[in-house]
């Protein structure tokens, strides 16, 4: 938990494989009262292979009137998996608000072996709020570095209110030559308001939707 004693705002958080929960409902970490608000970098990097086990979630719980501040970097997986359904679960519930003023917000697995069907979800619909503040950023959703292969990510957004304010956003944007599953992008089901120089989808053979979690989201 993040109350008193727990971390710094010069602290990394990450929460990997040990003490997940068995479902996205029951919360496994909680951002407490005592807290004073911000972290240096946030990462989720469990891993399910849901074709042999069972799924395993990472859920984060941050009250209604409470915001957690990432000053560096948000990364949920980042993992380079071998054949199959590996993925990754970040959620974040409780009605708070996430903030992120680093320069980057990662939501993506690779796969190195053919057949491979890595990805990583965020769905921070749990929350009211999403801040992603800096102009110098990049929002990247299944985009493969240099050397990875087989992409895939999925980001829900909060369902009250989210602003974006980054250079970049890159939905499914590998450039290599092996395709990863479907990625997606939806918006909440509040109020979405995006500023974004370069918004760059699906290029070469990867597929990704950008959609609306109900009809009464806005753009």
């Amino acid at each position: 938990n993040t109350g008193a004693g727990g971390p710094t705002a010069l602290d990394s958080v990450i929460f990997g494989d040990t003490g997940t929960s068995a479902d996205s409902n029951t919360v496994n970490n909680v951002v407490d009262a005592g807290f004073a608000g911000t972290v240096a970098n946030l990462t989720y990097n469990s891993a399910s292979a849901t074709s042999s086990s069972a799924p395993v979630f990472n859920v984060t719980q941050i009250p209604s009137g409470q915001t957690l501040t990432v000053a560096g970097n948000l990364l949920v997986g980042g993992l380079n998996e071998g054949a199959g359904a590996y993925i990754t679960y970040a959620y974040l519930t409780g009605g708070g608000a996430l903030e992120v003023t680093g320069t980057n917000v990662f939501v993506e697995n690779y796969g190195s072996a053919a057949g491979a069907n890595a990805t990583a979800y965020l769905d921070l619909s749990g929350l009211s709020d999403f801040i992603f503040n800096n102009t110098n950023a990049e929002l990247s959703i299944a985009d493969t570095t240099s050397g990875l292969t087989r992409a895939g990510g999925n980001l829900n957004l909060a369902s009250v209110s989210n602003f974006i304010d980054v250079a970049t956003i890159n939905l499914a944007t590998s450039s290599s030559a092996q395709a990863g599953p479907n990625s997606l992008l939806t918006l909440g089901a509040g109020t979405n308001i995006i500023y974004v120089s370069n918004f760059n989808i699906a290029n070469d053979k990867n597929s990704a939707d950008v959609t609306v979690a109900a009809p009464s989201g806005g753009l």
